[in-house]
């Protein structure tokens, strides 16, 4: 959500997308770097790890190939959603009403169920609409609008369904939770 919102504000400034990915790539790329490096010499220690897997990490690009050992998923979603940052902005920059909007992010969300049972693309795709919806409040937020009373009260009401359903998917579905991305879910109505 944070990023969405980062990356809006980004891309505003500038046409350019040379100039966004630098700024991106300095900013995270540095200290990725020196956290992978010291993670990965603590796996070595723990863990054998071969050097794909060793250089696919580093890359961020070991969790996409859902082969081998890979433990910072996160980078890989960073660069993913990076790379789509451009689209998520036209996206959210050509389109109006709330309906149409809330229609964008369905689509994500039903994208994701597609990845069901491959647990890295939907721990990676569970978090477009965030991200999405994170453009969407950088939007909001750049045009000076505010939050009715309406839209804050079905907000507030998403937010606390997003916690039952995240409470009953802690207590009930325990097993399905990991493998069809029950986890990540309810953050898209808590955000």
């Amino acid at each position: 959500f944070a990023s969405g919102i980062g990356c809006w504000y980004s891309l505003s400034r500038t046409d350019e997308l040379l100039d966004f990915y630098k700024r991106r790539f300095v900013r995270i790329m540095p200290t990725y770097f020196c956290f992978v490096l010291f993670w990965i010499i603590f796996r070595m220690h723990t863990i054998p790890l071969a050097k794909v897997d060793i250089w696919g990490n580093i890359l961020g690009i070991q969790a996409l190939t859902t082969r081998g050992e890979y433990f910072n998923w996160y980078i890989s979603l960073i660069i993913l959603l990076y790379v789509m940052a451009p689209f998520f902005f036209a996206l959210a920059k050509g389109i109006d009403g709330t309906a149409r909007q809330t229609a964008v992010t369905l689509f994500f969300v039903v994208l994701s169920v597609a990845f069901w049972k491959t647990t890295v693309p939907v721990i990676v795709l569970t978090r477009f609409p965030i991200f999405y919806m994170g453009m969407l409040f950088g939007k909001f937020s750049m045009k000076g609008g505010e939050i009715g009373k309406k839209t804050g009260i079905i907000m507030g009401l998403a937010l606390i369904a997003g916690a039952l359903l995240l409470k009953l998917f802690f207590s009930r579905y325990m097993g399905h939770l990991w493998s069809r991305g029950l986890f990540w879910y309810p953050f898209i109505l808590i955000t």
